[in-house]
């Protein structure tokens, strides 16, 4: 017996430039649902940064939340960081049509990275090629590290590795040292493959222990 299924998509402004707590509140006849977005996101992200650090703490519950009120914070945030070429370089001439993009993925690699905070920050960076079969198990290498202002580098442990199903995809997993400072900071994440390496800023939502959801 089949079911119904249907989406409902919102778009909204970009949120402010701060590293402030941000919910999205749902509404479901008598449920009331809040998920929380990680700090540092939904700003725009072609604008400056007016500031690198601000504010303290894990985030705090909504304000308006109800008792009976559910609250759902996030379990990962996934980073698209570009491509390697076939020599293992940044590639940095992507085209913008669609159609080129499937022809110019030939022989090289993506490369992507996806955190989660609960209570401590992981990172998992994946590499995809459409070559089946060729990637290995320790090669190519990665690593991960994160450093914050007038801080020491957060350097991270190796802790396993997948080559999926699909003989395309790679993923290692990374567990960052804890960062136990309380103030809220972005910070500049490197990945490395290799020779090659890509670098984001990102907040310390992703990374600071406990700031990924309330305590």
């Amino acid at each position: 017996m089949g079911g119904a299924y249907c989406s409902l998509i919102s778009t909204f402004d970009f949120l402010p430039d701060h590293l402030g707590d941000h919910w999205i509140r749902v509404r479901m006849s008598d449920r009331t649902v809040w998920f929380l977005v990680p700090y540092g996101f939904g700003c725009d992200p072609a604008a400056r940064f007016t500031e690198v650090a601000g504010g303290s703490g894990p985030p705090a519950f909504p304000d308006r939340r109800a008792p009976e009120d559910e609250v759902v914070v996030w379990s990962e945030v996934e980073l698209d960081l570009g491509w390697l070429d076939a020599s293992g370089k940044v590639a940095t001439d992507e085209p913008k049509e669609l159609e080129d993009v499937w022809k110019w993925t030939a022989g090289k690699t993506h490369v992507s990275v996806a955190f989660s905070n609960q209570p401590g920050g992981e990172g998992r960076v994946t590499l995809y090629r459409e070559d089946h079969g060729s990637l290995r198990r320790t090669m190519p290498r990665t690593t991960l590290a994160v450093a914050t202002p007038g801080e020491a580098v957060q350097f991270s442990s190796f802790e396993t590795s997948e080559l999926h199903g699909d003989s395309m995809r790679r993923s290692d997993w990374f567990g960052l040292h804890p960062r136990t400072v309380e103030t809220r900071t972005w910070g500049l994440l490197r990945v490395t493959v290799e020779e090659a390496a890509f670098e984001w800023a990102i907040p310390g939502s992703l990374f600071t222990w406990t700031h990924g959801s309330p305590q």
